[in-house]
């Protein structure tokens, strides 16, 4: 067996400390785009509320930014909550696929209502809503030599 093959297969991607800062990035991503949701609250208001751009607001929702705790806190209490932060026993190591598939089907629960419909984030709802393209743009004539 190759070492690459043997790395990959001993990698635990439920304790690598890079995968759980990913993970926890993830989720308060998500905590914060459910938040929005549920009080109607769109990026240019969050971003107003919290001092920061909308591009910001937008980096936040993507998961792309470590956060300090104090923007978490800024955004909590902006969207008048308190952050929580609990600690948890660390999972027995488990392949890759196994916490793939543990990390998508909380993603999916994170973006069912408590009345179990979807969830629709702003961007997916604005993204239904738009006329494609090549539906709206005009026809224009081309000559070719």
């Amino acid at each position: 067996m190759s070492d690459a093959l043997q790395r990959y297969r001993a990698f635990d991607i439920e304790n690598d400390p890079e995968m759980i800062a990913i993970d926890v990035q993830m989720d308060v991503a998500l905590e914060v785009e459910r938040l929005m949701e549920s009080e109607g609250v769109t990026q240019k208001e969050l971003a107003g509320k919290i001092g920061v751009s909308p591009a910001r607001v937008t980096q936040i929702l993507s998961g792309e930014r470590n956060l300090t705790i104090k923007t978490i806190v800024k955004i909590a209490t902006a969207m008048g909550m308190r952050p929580r932060i609990d600690f948890t026993a660390k999972r027995k190591p488990s392949s890759w696929r196994e916490a793939m598939a543990k990390m998508e089907l909380r993603a999916k629960s994170a973006m069912t209502s408590q009345e179990g419909q979807p969830v629709q984030s702003q961007w997916a709802h604005q993204q239904k809503n738009r006329i494609p393209f090549a539906k709206s743009a005009k026809t224009v004539g081309a000559v070719h030599a």
